[in-house]
Parts: C-alpha cells; structure tokens; sequence
C-alpha cells in the first residue's frame, strides 16, 4: 500500500502535471478502499436516487470503516450529494465535491458516530471517484427524470428493395456538379459516391469500390467500364483526390457481380437481401428474422406484415415493395419480447418502454459542457454575397441562410451558435462576442427549422471572465420521440445552392435518412450502416462546398469512408464536421483546450504509476480538482476481492443479499429480512386484533351496564388466531432490495460489454446473426 510519504509525494508530482494529456481512465470496478492515517474504509457500489440535470447526484451508500485502533469495523449507511462531469468516450462519470447528507451506523452510540463520520468524510470528501456511466443509468428510473422530447415527422423515406446486389446513388437535390482543378472534368457535390461528369459526351462515370461504371445520364442505366478517357490522368495527385486516382487505370469485373444502381434525388433507404427473405422464428414471439440481409427487416406472423427499423423507427408493410407507413406508434407488443440475448436484440434500443430504450433515452439528456474563456475566443462569419435571412415559421425570428454558420436573427440582436458555443452582435457581420444570455424565443425554433438543432446548446453559468457552456445530443441530431432515441427530425431541408463563378455554392443540412443509420449503446449515437449507401456515409456530405471559403473537404480528407465515423458527430458543416471525426470527438475541442476546457479533463491530466497502482490528478469546468487513484494493492481507490453485495435501503437501513436471501444489519447482527418481517407482521396482526376486541368487549360492556349486567374480562385462547393467514413479507422493502440488486447486476453486465465491444474495435460495426456490417455487392 501508498505509505504516507510516497503518497504526498505522488501528490506534488501530480499536480505538476495536470496539463498532460493521457488515455481516459475507467471505472476500476465495486466495492472501493480509501484510506489515510485515521483508518481505511471499504466503499460499495452506490445507489442512485436522482442525478439533477445530469449534474448533481444523490445516492445510498454502503460502507464498511475500519478506524485505527478499533477492534472491530463499523458499518454504515450513507446518504451523499456530489457533482457530477461525464466522459462519453470513456462512458465514466466523475463523482466528486461529495457531502454526506446522512449517516447511520447501527451498531454505535451518537458519540462513535460522530467520530467515524468524521473519518468517513476525511476519507470520502477530499477524493474523486470513477462511476461507470452504465451502472448510474441501470438505477435511475425513467420517471424521476426530466426528458426533454422532441416532435419529429413520423412519415417514411423513400424505401426501395432489392434481392439482388444493388447500390443507392442519391442526390440532395438535383445533381450539383463542381469542377476538378486542371481539367475539363466535374465532379458530383451533393452525392454519396464519387461520380465524375466528363462534359466532352456528357458520360458520368460511377466508381463502386474499385469498379467503374459509366452511363449517359446521371440516373443511368449503368453499364460496365473498359476504359476511362485520357483526361482522368490528369486529376491532381493530391489527398482529395487519392481515392479515385488509386483507381485507374480500371479493374475488370464480370457483368453478372455488376450491382442493380438505384438513382435518387430524395432521401431514401435500401432493403438488400440476398435472394429471397430467409427467415428465422425469434424464440417466444411472433415474430420472424430475415436473416439474409444487412437491415434491421422482420416479418410479424400476427399481422403478416413486414417491420423495418432505421434511424431509430419502424415501419411497416405488406410486402416489401410498399408502401409503406409509420409503425413506431403502435408497433407490436412482441417486439419488447425478444430476448436480450439474441443477434437482434440491439433492436430493443427502439422499442419504447424497454430497459434498454429507457438507458438510451437518459443517455441523450447527458450533457456535454465546457468553460469557454470570453478574450480568447472569437468568430467570423461569412455569407455568400450579402446575407439573406428566412422567417422561421411559427417564431418572430428569421436564419441565415446564404453561410455555412448557423446566424439568428431575433429582434435587433444576432446570435451564432458555432461548435456549441454562442456568440452574440448588434450587426450580421459582427464583431461577434461570446453570449452569457441566450432568448428564450430561440428555444422555440421547431423542428421544422433546419437550425433547431442550436436549441440543444445552453448557457449553464458565467463569470466576468468565462462562460460555462453544455449542449446535449439533439445537437447532433440524436432527439428524443415516443420513448426511444431517433436520428435526425425526420424533416427535409433544402440546401442552400448558389452559382457564381464557374462554381458552385452548396451548403447541406441535417438529415435522417440515406445512411442506414442504427444506435450503438455502446457508443451512445447513431452511426452508419451498411456500404450500399456510398463510401462518404450516404446522404449529405461531412462539409460545404465553397471556393471562397476554402476547397471541398470530400471524402478521406474530411471523415474518411473507413474510419469509425459516426454518422452524428461528422454530417454537418454546422456542427463542427471536420473536427468532430468520431462520436468520442467533441465540438469543444475544435476551439483549443487553452479557449475551451471541456468538463471531462480529468481523464486526460498528469498522472503517476508504479507496481502500486496510478494515481492521476483531475480539473473541473469549475475549477475544482482533485486526485483518482486506482491500483491492485494500492491504497487510494481500489479494487476489492469481496463481493459488492452490501446495499442501503431507501428507508436507511443496511442489508445484505445472500444465497438464502436478504439479511438486516440491527443491533450488532444480521438478521433475515423475510423472517423479521414475517414476525413484525404477526405482532401487528395480534395487537390489532387485541385493540379490536377490546373495543368490542368495551362496547359490550357498555350494553351490560345498560342492562344491569356484569361481565368478566375476555382473554383471547391460544387457538384463537390458527386459521388466519400468515403475514407476507414487506412487499415495499423486498421490491426495492431486488429492484436495486437487478439493477447492479444489469449495469456491471453493460459495464463488461462495452469494454468488450471496445477491445474488438467494433464501434463502426454492427451485429446481425454473428455477422458484421460489411460491405456486400
């Protein structure tokens, strides 16, 4: 263990180095040791009762606390409040500025109380802890939370199928067409492929892997290619163009591996199976799998309809040609009935009113938050000629549209919410400074509005010198609706297209269709699905396209088509694209830690190891730190080797879960729970029944005397109460004990799989039937 020395030691060192980056740190599992010089004490796996706007918890904990030179430990039940600061990378959550609320420790009198809660809070207050993310999700209850939902348009995309290899070309819009330096060819903007225009025969040229397709117009038909014309040599060797310059000359491919192209200029979705539907029965529904494809596709032998699940809705049909309709409202009960251990039950994240939809559904209030310094943060924004503002309907307020940068007008003042962080002037063009005040008239902008998604960024404090700012995931596009999490509003926006130059201007919007999008939990967001959709994600691009303002960052050079690229964090200029290249990216980051200190610096400061264990120094947006220390042997916060089976009940009381079911801690001693409360039930029973007849025998007498009568006191025969039920046990108590310990175990198994689903590196993947995700032709 950390002697007193070596400790204080680590400590110094630390400090000096909170400003080195290192690997984010993870939940070293329960229960916990902490120790000084006073005694140690054995921390159990908290209890979450509330977590106040994802920021402030409450909990029960149990502890066990060994003050030195005491013959015997002492156990306690604790009530704590601490503050809060999540990684989502990680998935941990800092608890640290922890206060007991309430203490009891029922084998001690009032003076040995106050003297070990004394060395509880000397142990407990001065150091931070790693909660993993998932056990404080598996606790809360759904409605003792605030979720802000969101009215999304439940009408479906366009859903096309196939049983054949096939591709989906799709267009925001009509086909936008820029041109490639040095030569006379254009290049398509507003697409999911690269498809190359040679203006010389008006021939578009499709690349599919590393296969080249060519037809007469943009919506074919396609046909193989044998040759490209010379002036594809003369693309620029540059990383913007080192996909396509890879792929020339062209490779062969048989005609019959040539995929059906599906053309659109709609958002759209594609249902590939290979062959006809092959179907499998999911144990105890209704409900059959079609295993031969990359979507999320089931038939219901209830209604005999099929059900196709993406950007987190369902929608059915008779056949699956369509059409089709909504069916996230009314979807069938059997859904919440596939197991939680089968190849699709990552479904179950969309199906309202489950476990794991509920988790989700938390996870999206979570917010994001960091302190932005007021001097050393600035903003220009710039419009495509002057700019031009729209009415935003059913709001006195007006956008920005002529400008990548999301610009509201509301009375005479502007505001810019740029990478989360708000900014406010007198004029469109600035000079722009950050807002500590945002209208309350910009929360209302509907989802209708292409720049709703600003109203997930908030101002959550400030001073004379910084800003504290936080944004949750709908400024992503993941929203909350009917209970489960959703990607994108389900509205079209139009982009904004303008001609000048030779050039085009074409700036994108958010989406919700064209990428097969479905939720990982492990990651907490919606990434991309299956290949057939292009190798740049699908519908809309990762950044505008804009000569003035810079080159068009397509493909690798912007997300990359092979990274672990979520679709959430990389599809909108306006969210900060470029940067936000992984959903564990953030768009804090963007403006520098030296600007913006995002909250979850912690888990990347100074740090100290030895054999011992690591201890590593953490900063809060509030300025606060403080030390984590993890290690095997090591004093600090480690890991035990007994069980986490001690719990608080929400009445204080201490208990242990056991083979034999729940015991009480009271007077020294374990007792059983269902035994105890069997015979306190009894005990009532008889005292009731006494008071009872008493009454009666009052009541009786009264009618004696009235009479003229006497009587002789009534004593109740042994016999008397042999035919009466016996009592149950305290339905309140139990439920919450087995609720509590159902829901340790169900975060400690998320906790193991998403640090499994880690170690494989399958964040970009998705599982169906033991399959990944891949790319199918």
């Amino acid at each position: 263990m950390f002697g007193r020395i070596s400790f204080a030691f680590t400590i110094l060192f630390v400090a000096a180095l909170l400003s080195v980056e290192v690997c984010a740190q993870e939940d070293p599992g329960w229960p916990q040791e902490m120790s000084n010089d006073r005694g140690s004490m054995v921390v159990y796996q908290p209890q979450v009762d509330k977590w106040d706007d994802y920021l402030k918890l409450e909990a029960r904990v149990a502890v066990v606390v060994y003050p030195t030179g005491w013959d015997q430990p002492v156990l306690g039940a604790l009530r704590i409040s601490a503050e809060t600061q999540t990684d989502h990378e990680s998935r941990t959550v800092l608890i640290y500025n922890k206060k007991i609320i309430e203490a009891r420790y029922p084998s001690l009198d009032s003076t040995k109380s106050v003297q070990v809660t004394n060395l509880v809070k000397s142990l407990m207050e001065p150091t931070a802890q790693l909660y993993a993310l998932d056990r404080i999700l598996a606790n809360l209850e759904q409605t003792e939370m605030v979720v802000r939902s969101t009215e999304v348009a439940t009408a479906p995309p366009l859903i096309f199928a196939s049983i054949n290899p096939a591709l989906l070309l799709q267009f925001d819009g009509n086909p936008i067409f820029g041109p490639i330096d040095s030569t006379e060819l254009r290049f398509a903007v507003n697409t999911n492929w690269d498809l190359i225009l040679d203006p010389k025969d008006s021939t578009y040229y499709l690349l599919n892997d590393s296969v080249w397709l060519r037809a007469s117009a943009f919506d074919g038909p396609y046909i193989l290619v044998k040759k490209l014309p010379a002036s594809f040599s003369q693309i620029p060797k540059t990383e913007q163009w080192a996909s396509i310059r890879k792929n020339i000359p062209v490779k062969k491919l048989k005609a019959d591996e040539m995929p059906k192209i599906v053309v659109t200029t709609k958002p759209s979705e594609l249902i590939v199976t290979e062959g006809e539907p092959d179907l499998q029965q999911i144990p105890g529904t209704q409900i059959w799998w079609v295993t031969n494809t990359d979507s999320d596709l089931f038939l219901h032998g209830g209604d005999n309809n099929y059900y196709f699940l993406v950007s987190g809705r369902w929608f059915r049909a008779g056949t699956l040609q369509g059409p089709w309709a909504s069916a996230s409202g009314d979807l069938p009960e059997d859904f919440a009935s596939i197991p939680a251990d089968h190849p699709v039950s990552h479904v179950l994240f969309s199906v309202s009113g489950t476990t794991q939809a509920d988790e989700a559904v938390l996870q999206a209030q979570i917010p994001q938050q960091a302190t932005v310094n007021r001097d050393s943060v600035s903003l220009e924004v710039k419009y495509q000629g002057d700019p031009q503002f729209e009415p935003i309907e059913s709001t006195d307020l007006y956008y920005a549209v002529n400008t990548p940068y999301t610009v509201v007008l509301s009375g005479s003042s502007y505001y810019s919410c740029h990478n989360a962080v708000w900014f406010v002037s007198g004029s469109a063009h600035g000079p722009w400074i950050v807002c500590s005040s945002v209208p309350n008239v910009i929360y209302t902008i509907p989802p209708s509005s292409p720049v709703h998604h600003v109203t997930y960024v908030y101002v959550y404090g400030s001073s004379h010198s910084t800003v504290v700012f936080g944004y949750t995931s709908g400024y992503h596009g993941i929203y909350v609706s009917s209970g489960c999490v959703v990607y994108g509003t389900g509205y079209y926006y139009s982009p904004y297209v303008y001609w000048g130059h030779h050039h085009p201007i074409y700036y994108p919007h958010h989406y919700s269709y064209g990428v097969s999008a479905y939720y990982n939990p492990y990651r907490g967001t919606y990434v991309r699905g299956a290949a057939v959709y292009g190798p740049y994600g699908g519908y809309g691009r990762a950044a505008a396209y804009n000569p003035h303002t810079g080159t068009y960052a397509r493909g690798a050079s912007a997300w990359g088509p092979h990274g672990g690229t979520a679709v959430a964090s990389a599809h909108n200029p306006y969210t900060g694209g470029r940067a936000a290249t992984r959903q564990s990216s953030n768009a804090y980051s963007n403006w520098g830690q030296s600007v913006a200190t995002r909250g979850d610096k912690w888990a990347r400061t100074g740090h100290y190891s030895d054999s011992r264990g690591t201890v590593a120094g953490y900063k809060t947006s509030e300025g606060g730190r403080g030390l984590v220390v993890s290690g095997d042997q090591g004093k600090g916060v480690i890991r035990k080797g007994a069980n986490d089976d001690l719990y608080v009940g929400k009445d204080g009381g201490m208990y242990k879960r056991g083979e034999n079911g729940w015991s009480s801690y009271e007077n020294g001693k374990w007792n059983d729970v269902e035994k105890g409360d069997r015979a306190k039930g009894a005990n009532n029973r008889i005292d009731e029944n006494r008071k009872s007849q008493a009454k009666e025998r009052s009541t009786q007498a009264q009618r004696d005397l009235g009479q003229g009568k006497k009587t002789k006191p009534q004593r109740p025969s042994s016999g008397q109460f042999k035919n009466k039920q016996r009592s149950k046990p305290s339905s309140n108590r139990l439920g919450q004990l087995n609720r509590d310990a159902k829901s340790r175990a169900h975060g400690n198994k998320r906790v193991s799989q998403f640090k499994s689903q880690r170690s494989r590196g399958t964040a970009t993947k998705k599982r169906s039937g033991g399959r990944s995700r891949g790319r199918r032709r």
